[in-house]
């Protein structure tokens, strides 16, 4: 978040990119640079809105949790169970993707040395 805001601050820096400076009289004068906090819309706008949204999420994930969680808005702590009633990969793979499997595997063993799938697949 602190590095949102600072490349909002750098890329609003009127002396950068406007190419904009203040003319100072002599070398005890300390020069003004212009670039005082306010907002325009410019080409740094949605970095200063990312940045607002991210304090605004962080806020409110850190002070209404159970809220969040009560919602639907945020990851339960028990682990999902999750039966896809899908069948053995073996029992429904047809003979010509079995052909591929194990064509593609020699391939990969044999011109760049690595496995890609499970020996016990294969």
């Amino acid at each position: 978040m602190l590095l949102l805001f600072n490349g909002w601050w750098m890329l609003s820096n009127p002396e950068i990119f406007e190419n904009a400076f203040q003319w100072i009289p002599n070398q005890t004068t300390p020069m003004k640079s212009g670039h005082l906090v306010t907002f325009k819309v410019n080409w740094a706008t949605p970095i200063l809105i990312m940045g607002i949204s991210s304090i605004f999420i962080y806020l409110v994930k850190s002070y209404f949790p159970d809220q969040l969680q009560r919602w639907g808005y945020s990851l339960m702590r028990k682990n999902i169970e999750v039966d896809e009633d899908l069948p053995n990969f073996f029992e429904c793979v047809r003979l010509s993707q079995a052909d591929e499997i194990a064509v593609e595997e020699k391939n990969m063993k044999e011109n760049f040395g690595i496995e890609i799938n499970d020996p016990d697949t294969v």
